[in-house]
């Protein structure tokens, strides 16, 4: 940590000098962006201008965590995937049961994937998992290539900084082709990218990228949207484009508000016609509510040991909002009374990461919002997690024509494919509520000193 630190504080420097402080390199560096479709919801997904800098330990910490972790959740998938009983805690619409429940042939839940992860004082803590959304792949892999160019990166790494990317978006695809081999094809496969068109709404960039990484490799792949879809003589087609992979991004809930049962899509899954990355029962993970079955001695008690380890070490303590009671620590307690009373050591969170709902941070909040908050979630899908301290640190944004200094939360996003960590992206959200400066995806570099 003192090493990154120094690390830090010479790159902040080297801001400061005056070659650095013309920032006409900041404003190219924002073009280059735009040029590279770099854009969400028209706005740039990175305003930032120094990456993410982990080192040895901490890689070597989050691959051995993350991993273990991906091990242990495709265990207890399986578990909950045979019992109605465990699905029903999921608070999953029927239809999304049903979904989950149709069988295929792939060996993992969710071929790919990211962790919400938070790497603090040497530990690791995992609080969401996020098996289609994912843009920060192809991002983060176009960020990389853009800021090894910086000129103020060369520098710092003739500073004695050794640094280098981590992961390769190739390692996506052969996810994606063992998926295909193991759902029985053995030509290559024409993949479609699934998205949903929102109207009135920019052309998504994410999508374009990630088949244009893909096609890169020599395999052909192409955006669609669910409306362009047909299914006859156990072919899915987009016009005249036939699919044998369809990478999904949204989730089932997405798709079933525009769509119903009998959609082309769903009809060939079910006859098990496309393979699907991620299939529909990659669902039960993304909900939160999977968590409380993560921490649930009744459920964990049937996993292998070193899963079981895993899992107590990893994820924070977590329950679905009721009026119920549950067990915490090894006492029964009364879930409403002990979360009002022990406010600073929760969070309360919507229960689908899709949710437009707030998320309540206790320690953040007086008594008076936490009660408010409370009762809002036990009459919406929340749950409550035991609060894991997110890293911050300061960064430099360019906005507006200007060099801000901010302090920002970090999130680290490990991609997981195929139950292996290939690479990083970071998240990074303000961490004061009163800044203005958007969120931004940060392409994460491995550090060590020459």
């Amino acid at each position: 940590m003192a090493q990154l630190s120094e690390a830090i504080a010479r790159y902040h420097e080297l801001l400061e000098n005056q070659d650095a402080r013309d920032l006409g390199w900041a404003e190219d560096l924002q073009e280059r962006m735009r040029k590279a479709r770099l854009v969400q919801s028209g706005r740039l997904v990175a305003p930032i201008l120094r990456p993410h800098f982990l080192g040895k330990r901490q890689q070597a910490s989050l691959v051995r965590a993350v991993e273990a972790f991906s091990a242990a959740v495709n265990e207890i998938e399986a578990l909950v995937a045979s019992s109605p009983a465990l699905i029903s805690r999921l608070q999953m619409l029927p239809a999304e049961k049903l979904l989950a429940q149709i069988p295929v042939r792939q060996s993992r839940f969710s071929m790919t994937g990211m962790m919400d992860a938070h790497l603090a004082n040497g530990s690791v803590r995992i609080g969401g998992i996020r098996p289609n959304l994912f843009p920060a792949v192809a991002y983060s892999a176009a960020l990389s290539d853009l800021f090894l160019e910086l000129p103020i990166l060369k520098e710092f790494r003739r500073a004695r900084y050794r640094i280098s990317r981590m992961g390769n978006p190739k390692h996506l695809l052969l996810a994606v082709l063992k998926a295909w081999k193991e759902f029985g094809g053995k030509t290559s496969p024409r993949i479609a990218i699934l998205e949903l068109k929102q109207q009135f709404s920019e052309e998504s960039t994410e999508s374009l990228l990630l088949a244009e990484l893909i096609e890169r490799e020599g395999v052909s792949a192409r955006v669609i949207s669910p409306d362009q879809l047909e299914y006859r003589d156990r072919t899915l087609r987009s016009g005249d484009f036939p699919i044998d992979i369809i990478f999904r991004l949204p989730s089932t809930q997405e798709l079933l508000v525009r769509h119903d049962l009998s959609h082309p899509l769903l009809e060939a899954y079910r006859d098990q016609a496309v393979c699907m990355v991620n299939g529909f029962r990659s669902e039960l993970a993304r909900r939160l509510a999977f968590f409380e079955l993560l921490t649930d001695e009744a459920v964990t008690s049937r996993l292998a040991a070193p899963h079981r380890k895993a899992l107590a070490q990893l994820v924070p303590w977590t329950r679905t909002m009721a009026h119920t009671r549950t067990r915490h620590c090894g006492a029964t307690i009364d879930l409403p009374e002990f979360v009002r009373k022990n406010r600073e050591q929760f969070v309360l969170r919507p229960g689908d990461h899709s949710a437009e709902q707030s998320t309540f941070i206790g320690c953040e909040t007086d008594q008076r919002q936490w009660d408010r908050a409370l009762n809002q979630a036990l009459r919406s899908r929340y749950v409550v997690q035991e609060y894991s301290l997110v890293p911050k640190d300061i960064f430099p944004i360019y906005q507006y024509g200007d060099l801000h200094m901010r302090e920002m939360q970090i999130l680290v996003h490990p991609h997981v494919f195929a139950g292996k960590v290939y690479g990083f992206s970071a998240l990074l959200h303000p961490a004061s509520t009163n800044v203005t400066s958007p969120a931004a995806i940060a392409p994460v570099f491995l550090l060590e000193k020459i």
